[in-house]
């Protein structure tokens, strides 16, 4: 069978024929352009994943500085109600005796650059020392040997210490700022409820009567010494309670009479 040539298509044909051709000319083009478009959204959406990957990484980095890691990835989870049961921790408070008038008489700028100072010296000890920093309150931070319940509980001891530490490197820092302040530190031991709060803002926190308990011995508590309630004093270890004084009975608001022990810290003349 031989190849035809265009003298052998009828003529009546040609005219069609070369409008198929100029359609399949037609096709080839577009055909080429949406190749091009498909290459230019495919690298559209792999830039947009990649931004989107690094955004959700960057987001769990922000919560793993402001949450506890097992808690992190039940936030990312979507689970709507977190709150655990922690059937014993040590809280601490530490409070800066006099703020009120101290960030009167300093005024906002140097305020804010000495409670910086402060509170980034405590997490360096709070973070050496294997504890848990739970957040700060004005000139008020919180800390714990135990933040989630399926963690084993720091022995309190190291929380004492971490306080002596606290109280002298509080001192230090009252000095390079020429200013006379000192720090109260309250301890308890007992349950409490950690969960999370918030929906956009995320914080972590811990509630409880054991938490309260807590703050109200800081307040009753004495500048530069660790004032305890009995139940934390019989968790020290007997070399660490001969450093602390039995208080006797003392009033706390919400509990009534308790047996409370202070260790007042001895500080360079």
């Amino acid at each position: 069978m031989g190849i035809h040539t265009e003298t052998d298509i009828p003529s009546d044909l040609i005219p069609f024929i070369m409008s198929c051709n100029v359609a399949l000319d037609d096709l080839i083009v577009q055909r080429a352009r949406a190749q091009h478009s498909l290459a230019l959204v495919s690298d559209e959406l792999l830039e947009k994943n990649e931004e989107i990957a690094s955004n959700r990484d960057q987001i769990e980095q922000l919560l793993f500085n402001i949450l506890p890691n097992s808690i992190v990835a039940r936030v990312l989870n979507q689970e709507h109600v977190i709150a655990d049961t922690i059937d014993s921790t040590d809280i601490l408070f530490a409070d800066i005796s006099g703020f009120t008038t101290l960030s009167a008489e300093m005024g906002g700028s140097k305020t804010v650059s000495f409670l910086n100072d402060v509170f980034t010296q405590f997490d360096a000890i709070i973070h050496t020392n294997t504890l848990k920093k739970v957040k700060t309150i004005g000139d008020s931070y919180m800390a714990t040997t135990r933040l989630e319940a399926n963690e084993k509980k720091v022995h309190i001891d190291e929380l004492v210490r971490s306080s002596e530490q606290m109280i002298h490197v509080f001192a230090n820092i009252c000095q390079t700022f020429n200013i006379t302040s000192q720090l109260r530190v309250g301890i308890n031991t007992g349950p409490v409820i950690a969960g999370v709060i918030g929906q956009s803002v995320y914080s972590y926190d811990l509630w409880g009567n054991t938490v309260n308990v807590a703050s109200r011995l800081e307040k009753m508590g004495r500048g530069n010494a660790i004032h305890i309630s009995e139940h934390s004093y019989q968790q020290c270890s007997p070399l660490m309670q001969h450093r602390f004084n039995a208080q006797g009975a003392v009033s706390i608001k919400g509990k009534g009479q308790m047996t409370t022990y202070l260790y007042p810290i001895e500080m360079a003349s």
